[in-house]
Order: C-alpha cells, then structure tokens, then sequence
C-alpha cells in the first residue's frame, strides 16, 4: 500500500484570528485529500479546542526550539511545512533546509509591525522563495519588502450556513450592523465609532452596531479606549471576546457585516458575511472587497468616517433591498470564496510533497541551506549597514582562507 504524505502545519498561536480560521480550512481539506497531517503552535491557546473537534491534538513548539535538533529530526519526518503567518518566519528558515515548504504570509498593510526590530524576519522576507499569500492586494504591499516570486491563493471558507438560524437582512425594526476581529488600530474601530456617531438622531435611533474581539495587548489602551465609548452609547454593543461558533452565531443574526480596516489581507470574515447573505460594507484596503460585485453592497473610502457613515445611511435608506443585496452576495461567495475552488488550489498546493525527494528539490536545498543559515543572514545585515570590516571578520570565522 502507498505510504500517506505527512504535511505538518505550524502556526504562532492559538488564538480566535482569521489566519487559524483559515489554516483549520487547510488542515480539513488535507485530511479529506488523504494526507497525514501534524500540527503545530508556537503558543497554547483556547482555538485548539477546534482542532480537537475534527481529532487532532496540537503539538506546542516554542520558537526557541525551533533549531534544535530534536526539533529537525521530526520535520524531516514530513514531506510538506506550511508555515502560517509571517511570525513563523524561524520556523520556514529552518523547514526549506530538508523539506518543501511553503511560508503562508496573510499579512499586507500591518506587515510593517511584524518585521521592525526584527532583522532575522525582514531578511527571510526579503530572500525566502517559499511565500504564498492570501490576494493581490496582499502581494502589492509584501512587495514593497522583497522582489522574491509570492504565489496567491485566495482565502475561501466551508459553508456552514445550513448550521446557523439566519436572520433575514432588513425584517428587524432597527438595522443591525455588525464588524468582528481582534480590536487595534488597524481594524479601524474608531472610524467605524466615529461614523455611527455622526449619522443624525433619527438615524441612530433606526440602527444598531454591534462589535466584538478580543482586545490586542499591545497597545492595550485603544481596546479599551473603544469598549468605553461604545458603553457610553445604548444602540452600541460591545459582544466581547467570541468563540468561532459563537462569531458565526453574530453573523446570523445581523443585517449588514461592516469592516471598517486600514489594511485587511483577505477577511475571513466578509468571507463568512457573504455565505451568510448579507449586504456588506468594506474599505479600499480589504483585499476581498472583490466580494462587492453587483448591488451587494459599498467599498467606502479607508480611514475616512464620512464615507463610510454616508454608506451606513444609505443600507438603513435601502432597508427594503437588504434581503435581495444579501441573495447577491451569497452568489458571489459561490463563486468566488467557495470551497470547490479553495480544494482545486489547495490539491495544487499539497502536491509540492511529491517533489521532497527529487533531484531539483536537492539542489533547492542546498540553496536554502546556504540562504537560511544564521551567519550568512549575518553577513548580509551587516553589508546593508556598510559594516564591511564584521563581515571580513564573520567570513573568516566561516573559512580561515578567506582574504
């Protein structure tokens, strides 16, 4: 009998995000394709519990292990890494030496947080040629870093619809709107706040905002700082902290899902927002408003609350035509976010295991063996600081012969 190839997932963390949402996607559609598969976090975390629901138990490997050779010994055992997330980066370093890898990146606009200060990890960026990511919208601002070949494959989500008791958009007195994700600066919370709260009385009065995440630790005070004026306010809702069955329950029940960010790569959320037919609101920098397309709803201007208020007014305007914009917008989810096409991409994706033992993948290898290694990174940080003597002094310590 054919030995099954084993994939072996890795993420940052177990958190309730979009990018775990999206890598439980992946690990579903693995199993159903017949691979073995492993995953593993860098932290614990409450979202491991969804990992259990479909029997599998994760493996917690600190990023400091990453080099051991414990660590190696059992990555050599697999035929394909997918490293989730730009913060696995000392993970994806290490895979490319001995296996296929492919470094998932679903960051674009917010990328700028994860690598400065962090030499090591802009580096890889720069010189890894293993990075897929999530849209185009996404692949223009990662290219702002590096001039490396980044593969897309849109993110897209099963449809559990049929699991949930959909509201159907418009049918409640008062509009309700709805915007889920981790609360910091680039969800843009406070524009959303600020638009709610310049539409006229009577048009408060016909609406509800109903928000939720957990708030982000650094920097803490802006959660809090949105918690405390959305409390101030009797048609603004904050729902806390939810579970992913639960974020799906919101998205049932609500009349229009609004997403107010400075920079989102492709969101699982308006994902979830057009499988569940309901009109939605989106910024420029959404990297699947593409998901707009027809009358299903408005693409407003990024950090501009006048825009994105007038486009609020106009869903409570257009109450009547809620329910047909929502039937648009489950279309477009068929069409475009829908997990036949997700299983043609990922299958692609997947059949990088095949080349494990290959000659060309032997002579990537070596390539990446040399890439990747920690002195070599060295040498090319201290070139672009101008810091020639280190480097003479790195290269000696690399081969003694060196003039």
């Amino acid at each position: 009998m054919k030995q099954k190839k084993k994939i072996l997932f890795i993420s940052p963390e177990m958190e309730y995000t979009g990018a775990l949402r999206s890598l439980l996607e992946m690990y579903k559609i693995a199993k159903e394709l017949g691979y073995d598969v492993a995953v593993w976090s860098a932290k614990p975390g409450p979202f491991e519990k969804e990992y259990h629901a479909f029997g599998c138990d994760i493996r917690i490997v600190p990023d400091r292990d990453a080099r051991s050779s414990r660590t190696v010994a059992l990555i050599r055992e697999f035929d394909l890494a997918i490293c989730n997330t730009v913060l696995t980066d000392a993970f994806a370093r290490v895979c490319c030496r001995t296996i296929p890898t492919i470094w998932y990146i679903h960051e674009s606009v917010n990328l700028s947080m994860f690598i400065t200060g962090i030499t090591q990890r802009l580096d890889w960026l720069q010189n890894s040629r293993d990075m897929v990511c999530v849209s185009e919208f996404a692949a223009k601002r990662i290219h702002q870093y590096t001039k490396q070949k980044i593969a897309i494959v849109r993110n897209c989500m099963e449809d559990v619809s049929g699991e949930y008791s959909i509201v159907s958009p418009g049918t409640r007195e008062r509009v309700r709107f709805l915007q889920l994700g981790d609360i910091y600066a680039m969800k843009g919370y406070d524009v959303l706040l600020d638009a709610f709260l310049q539409m006229p009385p009577d048009y408060q009065s016909r609406s509800e905002l109903l928000f939720a995440g957990r708030i982000v630790p650094a920097p803490e005070d802006y959660g809090k700082r949105i918690v405390s004026e959305a409390e101030k306010t009797d048609n603004i809702t904050y729902l806390g902290a939810l579970t992913a069955s639960e974020a799906l329950s919101a998205v049932a029940e609500t009349d229009v899902v609004v997403l107010a960010s400075r920079g989102e790569s492709c969101s699982m959320f308006a994902i979830e927002g057009a499988m569940m037919s309901k009109p939605m609101i989106l910024t420029e920098d959404v990297g699947d408003n593409y998901l707009i397309r027809g009358d299903n709803g408005y693409i407003v201007k990024t950090n501009d609350a006048d825009s994105l208020r007038d486009a609020i007014i106009r869903m409570i305007d257009r109450k009547d035509d809620l329910k047909k914009m929502g039937d648009r917008s489950r279309m477009n989810y068929e069409e475009m976010a829908g997990m036949d096409l997700y299983r043609r991409e990922m299958g692609k994706l997947f059949r990088q295991c095949e080349k494990k033992n290959t000659v060309a993948f032997k002579m990537e290898r070596a390539r990446n063996t040399i890439i990747a290694n920690e002195l070599v990174c060295k040498i090319r940080l201290c070139k672009k600081r101008g810091l020639r003597d280190t480097s003479r002094r790195i290269l000696k310590h690399l081969w003694p012969m060196t003039d």
